[in-house]
């Protein structure tokens, strides 16, 4: 395997979501022997500027004749970056990774959910142009990929993100009495958050005693891995993801998990890792919130998805190991 030159930018500091992953793939990057330009931004700040800021760097470092094999840019990233790319001689490979669903598949969700337009037209629009104009796209999940037309299908790569199993693991804590049910997300309407709360309230008037636990915002990493380690289940009922990273951390702590097929799941995920619930379907969540009050049951899906994590596929160096050869040849059209 032939090494890069990479250069590889996001526009986000932050040391979970998708800044995670960024980190987590570089590092996997230059272990393999890349050479590698991690290009973040110190704050948050409007994608525009980053890509303005990213299309300049990449000039400049065209201009002094350094050597340039792979940029890889994450959606809403890039646009002018890629657009002054495409009327250079002998270009880069243009990788742009995407977290989540097609753009305008996630617009039409978010839509429906909240009754209104949530993402402005003209990041539709740049997004759209990005997908156009790069090589590659990478997407996390066979999900994530099918929102895309056919006419780009042919560049669309799937890569699931990976599990630190390291950090991610059972370990001893003191759990309330009932049924311990957790939740982990942002954005808690895309996550389907409200469906869980009238779920999780049916079932109390029915008499079942549920301790519903509530992780939303940034979580330092130290308390997450706490967090789950409280729960007897975990329920992300989302309208629409690409491979959701608590699914993959609460399996890794050895939990049953509740998720929509719209979590972006792994490939081969089935009824053994859990139970899969229809979005925006309160007696799904339900059904399968009661099924799990079987202690041994948890157990048994529990222990499975702990030693699933630890397989070498679900690794975050086969992540990288994945996108290295993802680098080394272009899409054929």
């Amino acid at each position: 395997m032939a090494n890069k030159t990479i250069i590889y930018a996001i526009n986000n500091p932050y040391d979970f979501g998708i800044g995670y992953i960024s980190k987590k793939a570089s590092e996997g990057l230059l272990n393999m022997g890349h050479s590698l330009n991690l290009i973040r931004s110190d704050k948050q700040v409007q994608d525009s500027v980053f890509d303005e800021s990213l299309r300049r760097i990449i000039i400049d470092h065209l201009q002094k004749g350094q050597k340039l094999d792979v940029l890889h840019v994450w959606a809403n990233h890039g646009h002018k970056t890629l657009e002054y790319l495409s009327c250079t001689n002998n270009p880069p490979l243009t990788v742009l990774e995407r977290a989540s669903t097609h753009i305008r598949h996630q617009s039409r969700v978010l839509h429906e959910e909240y009754r209104t337009h949530i993402i402005p037209g003209n990041v539709i629009k740049r997004m759209e142009a990005e997908y156009d104009l790069a090589d590659i796209i990478i997407v996390p999940s066979l999900q994530a990929r099918n929102t895309f037309p056919e006419n780009l299908r042919y560049k669309v790569r799937i890569l699931p993100f990976g599990i630190d199993t390291d950090r991610f693991k059972p370990i001893d804590t003191k759990k309330a009495p009932g049924l311990n049910v957790g939740f982990v997300g942002c954005n808690t309407t895309r996550k389907g958050l409200r469906y869980l709360l009238e779920a999780v309230k049916q079932l109390e008037a029915g008499g079942l005693k549920i301790n519903l636990l509530l992780a939303m915002g940034r979580v330092p990493p130290n308390k997450i891995v706490e967090f789950y380690n409280t729960l007897d289940v975990f329920c992300l009922p989302s309208l629409e993801e690409g491979n959701a990273l608590a699914v993959n951390e609460a399996m890794a702590c050895g939990l049953p998990v509740v998720v929509t097929e719209e979590c972006g799941l792994w490939p081969g995920f089935d009824h053994r890792n859990g139970i899969v619930v229809k979005p925006r379907d309160v007696n799904s969540i339900k059904r399968a919130l009661m099924r799990l009050t079987d202690r041994e049951k948890r157990a048994e899906i529990g222990k499975r998805n702990s030693s699933w994590a630890r397989e070498k596929d679900h690794s975050w160096e086969t992540y990288a190991e994945r996108l290295s050869d993802i680098y080394q040849k272009r899409v054929q059209v």
